[in-house]
């Protein structure tokens, strides 16, 4: 929880225009209403096709995390580290 905290607080700092926090709470909202995944027979689970295997488990797709991946690709990436030029 603090990595997600401190993570989100820093890539906010340096991309003000993502919606960060937007995203981190619609993660937290479909880890909630989705299946205990520790619980699941993993073995029975995973031959199966992927969209049957989130239909039957309720994983949501991440509607805001996706938004923020194709706006950062559109604008040549995240920044995660503030590049510093020599006269700085």
């Amino acid at each position: 929880l603090l990595i997600i905290l401190f993570g989100g607080k820093h890539v906010n700092k340096l991309n003000p225009n993502i919606k960060i926090w937007s995203a981190v709470r619609e993660g937290f909202r479909h880890g909630r209403q989705m299946a205990w995944l520790p619980g699941v027979d993993w073995k029975e689970v995973l031959p199966r096709p992927i969209d049957e295997v989130r239909s039957m488990l309720n994983i949501q797709t991440p509607e805001i995390y996706q938004d923020i991946i194709k706006t950062m690709q559109s604008q040549g990436g995240i920044l995660f580290d503030k590049q510093l030029s020599a006269a700085e």
